[in-house]
């Protein structure tokens, strides 16, 4: 029997995920960048994709639970629309409890919780404040707690934001692993795409070592280095600068 991968895709659809319109085309490609990515996944038949899609602002909304990479459709500017607040928390834990609840993850099965936000909580009716907090950070702790007879841990749970002092703050309240965290640039459409493009290698590598038979760590999903997470905020501009004087001292 082929392993499964469940993937579980958390996106921010509140109004600030289009501040600019360049914003939201860049989000709306990279979702369709990593739907692309899980359905060549799926069809080399190595491992069996099992998609969830969750979006949120005043409220969340499950599009998709549990059904094949097949039937994950790709977003349009018509069918993502992002409008209203941010309703962060109550989002987070629809997803643990709803996962825990209903996915039973086999010996060499591996679970990926991907949320991806660029804002703070502001909207949440149901788990909100210390007490939300305290309860959304039982759920993580329990959900990463499970492992195989090999005494792997089977989910990741990760973390994209916008801001550093955010993710770390979120880091804390979730219990999510630093290493499993990543902060991009989003003040202009290039440099969040190269942020993207920085998330979705890692998502690759992730996959692959799925492919090859292995559960991979938890624990870095977007960083190998010890108590870091992924900084994507470096400009596209400021890279470029960096190499080139690089290259110069080289001569």
């Amino acid at each position: 029997m082929k392993p499964k991968t469940y993937v579980i895709l958390v996106l921010d659809k509140s109004g600030s995920m289009s501040d600019y319109p360049e914003k939201k085309s860049k989000t709306i490609s990279d979702f369709n960048e990593k739907v692309q990515m899980y359905k060549d996944v799926h069809a080399e038949e190595k491992q069996e994709i099992i998609v969830s899609f969750i979006t949120f602002n005043h409220h969340a909304d499950e599009h998709l639970w549990c059904e094949s990479a097949d039937g994950l459709v790709e977003l349009t500017n018509d069918t993502y629309q992002p409008t209203g607040g941010t309703a962060l928390n109550d989002a987070v834990a629809y997803v643990l409890k709803k996962a825990k609840e209903t996915i039973n993850l086999g010996e060499n099965d591996a679970g990926v919780i991907i949320i991806m936000t660029d804002g703070e909580e502001n909207s949440s009716s149901k788990y909100r404040g210390n007490a939300g907090l305290t309860a959304i950070n039982e759920m993580s702790k329990t959900i990463q707690e499970v492992k195989n007879a090999a005494g792997s841990q089977q989910w990741t749970v990760s973390w994209i934001g916008t801001s550093t002092k955010d993710v770390e703050q979120v880091s804390r309240d979730f219990s999510i692993p630093i290493t499993n965290c990543a902060v991009l640039r989003d003040t202009n459409a290039k440099d969040l795409d190269a942020g993207y493009r920085k998330t979705r290698s890692r998502h690759h590598a992730y996959f692959t070592s799925r492919s090859a038979g292995v559960v991979p760590s938890a624990v870095n999903f977007y960083s190998d280095q010890e108590g870091t997470m992924l900084d994507c905020t470096e400009s596209v501009s400021d890279e470029l600068k960096k190499i080139t004087d690089e290259l110069k001292g080289e001569m």
